[in-house]
């Protein structure tokens, strides 16, 4: 699967997606860091926390945690120490940007949206939006759009 910098692998938690990487998995809530915890709590205060994962790459470490907040579902990856790296935010397709909906209609007509993210990294000016779809001819495909409908990768 992609690296957190496609949105797509925070899913796989939730089942949004195909499996995780083979170097990530599950991991028990009580066995997640305090200090992601802190964060967690602190930027979503009345979240509800689901399930978290671990991936190590290229020696990194990262957590995401799958939590509801607000209605909403999120997938959060943080450092171990509580640094947030992304925020992904599930979101329905008529509620993306009209030049990603239009994108979508015309670079994939006939496609079904499998799922729709809004994805948030602190520090970068700007959101994106990851899609996973499946087209016409049954392939599926993990898709990122910047706010104007622009594809940045298709995988």
């Amino acid at each position: 699967m992609l690296r957190i910098t496609l949105a797509a692998t925070l899913f796989a938690t939730c089942a949004a997606l195909p499996t995780a990487r083979a170097d990530e998995v599950e991991v028990p809530l009580k066995d997640v860091p305090q200090k992601v915890l802190a964060a967690l709590k602190k930027q979503f205060p009345a979240g509800k926390i689901e399930s978290a994962t671990k991936e190590t790459d290229a020696g990194e470490t990262t957590f995401t945690v799958s939590l509801k907040s607000a209605g909403s579902n999120y997938d959060v990856t943080l450092s171990p120490d509580g640094t947030i790296t992304e925020i992904a935010r599930e979101v329905a397709f008529n509620a993306l940007p009209k030049p990603v909906v239009a994108a979508v209609q015309k670079l994939y007509p006939k496609a079904k949206v499998e799922s729709a993210y809004e994805v948030t990294e602190p520090g970068v000016k700007g959101k994106t939006f990851h899609l996973e779809l499946t087209t016409a001819g049954g392939k599926e495909l993990d898709v990122v759009f910047d706010p104007t409908g622009k594809v940045i990768s298709e995988e």
